[in-house]
């Protein structure tokens, strides 16, 4: 991963989207699949200035999208949801506060007080219909079973190679957005990569037991 990248997301300990999952839920026993660190690595939004222009800089089509939602607010919030998107491969989780980095330089854009993102993010309502919108304008579709079953062989094979994970995560998270996907919640990527991994060692379990059993006969 490049260096710019990793070090915009080192600032994002409150924006941490693993831990809007894991919030007012206990920790002690679960398993998990990465570490909150590496998950906001994986998943969370860049706000370096190379991830700022290239992902949220808003073209013409872009902008007349924003321009036929009615209020300020919610001109400035579908262009965070829309290029958040495109970033990450995902729609902003619940209760997500994105970067103040990312608000400002759209608002900017837009000649809108980005101060009033503060009123959009609290219309559940409002984003959530956004988000419907935002699925077909990039060319994203909601993840199938399809993509469920490519992304669970994708984790399969890359804990073929190594228990950590990590890498068991980013394979099944790029298979999603080499699909064209959008990325389901959370916990789903988590479930998808603990079965993969655990499929894994059945399967390496197996070749052990089937060799033991040929060297001994």
């Amino acid at each position: 991963m490049p260096t710019g990248l990793v070090e915009s997301l080192r600032p994002m300990a409150n924006h941490n989207p693993w831990n809007l999952v894991c919030r007012g839920r206990r920790r002690v026993g679960r398993r998990r699949l990465a570490s909150s660190k590496e998950a906001a690595i994986l998943l969370g939004i860049a706000t370096g200035e190379d991830s700022l222009i290239r992902h949220f800089t808003l073209d013409p089509a872009d902008r007349l999208e924003c321009e036929l939602r009615r209020r300020l607010q919610n001109k400035l919030g579908f262009a965070v949801q829309l290029c958040t998107m495109r970033q990450t491969g995902r729609l902003l989780w619940d209760n997500e506060q994105p970067p103040a980095a990312v608000i400002n330089y759209l608002a900017d854009q837009l000649g809108i007080d980005a101060r009033l993102y503060a009123f959009y993010a609290h219309r559940v309502q409002t984003r959530f219909d956004h988000s419907r919108s935002l699925m077909a304008y990039p060319g994203l579709r909601t993840a199938s079973r399809d993509d469920r079953r490519a992304a669970l062989v994708a984790a399969i094979d890359a804990a073929a190679n190594g228990d950590q994970g990590l890498p068991i995560a980013t394979a099944a998270i790029a298979e999603f957005r080499k699909r064209n996907a959008l990325l389901p919640s959370l916990h789903s990527i988590e479930k998808i990569g603990l079965g993969g991994r655990a499929i894994a060692r059945r399967q390496a379990d197996g070749c052990w037991l089937v060799r033991t059993i040929c060297l001994s006969a």
